[in-house]
């Protein structure tokens, strides 16, 4: 995967990477404070839900944070040793890292994550969970790109 992010976007992706963050804690605050609006239709809410299991609802039969603090530590290390020689992974590693960090930050102090766009009543998520998920789709789809050049 080849770094094609410029000086100037890759401060802009670090900066949005960071509002995404903001956005996802401030949301949390609000669904604390039982805050609930209908978006579409029934189709997508913002409303509080309590997730004891993994991202996306996925449910595990042991605690989740054994599996994830792990992986966010070798997330890290991996941005602080790939920064300088490629920039793209390192910025898309850091949408997966503060994503992850958020809905960490939720389970070491409420026992949970606070999820709080619910989608047609099947399933509930959180701007972290989009970063998440987001990061991992960007990594697939460069190295299907870089694959597909080879």
């Amino acid at each position: 995967m080849a770094s094609t992010l410029t000086p100037n976007k890759k401060h802009i992706a670090i900066i949005l990477a960071v509002c995404f963050l903001i956005a996802d804690r401030l949301a949390k605050i609000l669904a604390l404070f039982n805050f609930k609006k209908i978006i579409l239709n029934n189709f997508l809410s913002f409303e509080l839900n309590r997730n004891f299991d993994l991202a996306l609802s996925l449910v595990l039969g042991f605690n989740p944070l054994w599996l994830v603090l792990p992986i966010i530590l070798i997330l890290i290390f991996w941005i602080i040793i790939y920064y300088k020689k490629n920039k793209t992974l390192s910025t898309v590693l850091l949408f997966i890292v503060l994503g992850a960090v958020s809905n960490l930050y939720d389970r070491l102090v409420y026992g949970y994550v606070i999820d709080y766009f619910n989608l047609a009543s099947i399933n509930v998520f959180n701007v972290a969970d989009l970063m998440i998920v987001g990061g991992a789709l960007k990594l697939f789809y460069d190295e299907y790109l870089s694959s597909a050049k080879k």
